[in-house]
């Protein structure tokens, strides 16, 4: 499955593309929404351009959808993920080991301190792949 948007090319460079769509109600959920910039009835997005489009051409953007699926689950489950483990991993060590210790002031720290690791190494992980082909809108088409 990929996501499919129709717009106006705007300007291009490097191999890449500016494409004008309409703004939707949606906008929120697109999963171009990290290379998208709305301006009121009209959104820009930054997408890769193998078809070489000149400004002027209406041209159709897609996002493939495992990718998106891909990124999605990195950025929201995994850091949710190491959360509920730290706060077990807390649990467990103040129960066992430090006995005298609050074991949910534990358990809330230890997951706390996972999930905001998670969630920087989910950050370092997308500037890794943030111009990788992949992982962004493509021209799939020239319209007109």
């Amino acid at each position: 499955m990929a996501f499919e948007e129709e717009g106006t090319v705007i300007s291009v460079s490097d191999g890449s593309a500016v494409v004008a769509v309409g703004a939707h109600g949606s906008c929120e959920s697109c999963p171009s929404s990290g290379v998208c910039h709305s301006d009121g009835d009209e959104r820009r997005i930054t997408a890769i351009n193998p078809v070489n489009a000149q400004p002027g051409q209406k041209v159709k953007v897609v996002m493939h959808a495992q990718m998106y699926l891909k990124g999605t689950i990195l950025v929201y489950a995994f850091p949710m993920i190491t959360l509920i483990a730290g706060a077990i991993l807390g649990k467990y060590l103040a129960d066992n080991f430090f006995p005298d210790s609050n074991p949910d002031l534990m358990a809330a720290g230890i997951g706390l301190t996972g999930m905001v690791l998670a969630f920087l190494g989910a950050k370092y992980w997308s500037k890794g792949v943030e111009n990788k082909e992949e992982y962004q809108p493509v021209i799939e088409k020239i319209l007109v």
